[in-house]
């Protein structure tokens, strides 16, 4: 076998497809108490995959037992309808309120931790990881993080913890009420 082609095969190899699956609990929202119950069925997700840039719907199942042969029962998969969401926003369902919240804490935290970050790039990762403007804003007024606002004409709003937030004079306004809805980011 010539060098360029074992090179190439191990290219190949290393270019693979990946993708990986995520089993996770079904739980709708139970209407007279707005909790969260479990449905009885599982979600089969994707979380890891680079076959498609689309979104890839869960597929909804059941385990059910079947008798194999007399005094023999084995576990089976009933395999149900397609569910439009993805596994984050499964796991994300099956969680209370406050870990959803304490989520979008560290998610902040993580985002700003190296100064302020235009308003609407916290925006868009937020909404690939499923954060709702509420709970961004929520947890925006619980670690009074501040917005500020470019002097110049458009100018952008920008997030920064208390820590990183310019000194007074700089070429950003602050705002601290400010800076928290699409509309004004």
């Amino acid at each position: 076998m010539r060098e360029t082609s074992r090179s190439n095969a191990a290219l190949a190899s290393t270019r693979a497809t990946r993708l990986g699956h995520l089993c996770v609990d079904e739980v709708g929202e139970d209407g007279a108490a707005g909790q969260h119950q479990p449905t009885g069925r599982a979600l089969f997700t994707s979380p890891k995959h680079d076959i498609a840039a689309r979104r890839i719907p869960a597929i909804a199942y059941r385990i059910k037992e079947s008798t194999i042969s007399p005094g023999i029962m084995a576990p089976r998969i009933v395999w149900e309808d397609t569910v439009d969401i993805t596994a984050d926003e499964a796991i994300a369902a099956t969680s209370t309120k406050q870990e959803r919240q304490n989520s979008v804490v560290v998610f902040l935290l993580n985002i700003l931790a190296n100064g302020p970050v235009p308003k609407k790039v916290i925006d868009e990762r937020a909404a690939v990881q499923g954060i709702s403007e509420e709970r961004l804003r929520t947890a925006k007024e619980k670690m009074g993080v501040v917005a500020y606002h470019e002097k110049t004409v458009p100018g952008r709003w920008f997030w920064a913890l208390p820590q990183h937030a310019p000194a007074k004079g700089d070429d950003l306004i602050a705002s601290p009420q400010l800076g928290h809805n699409s509309s004004s980011s």
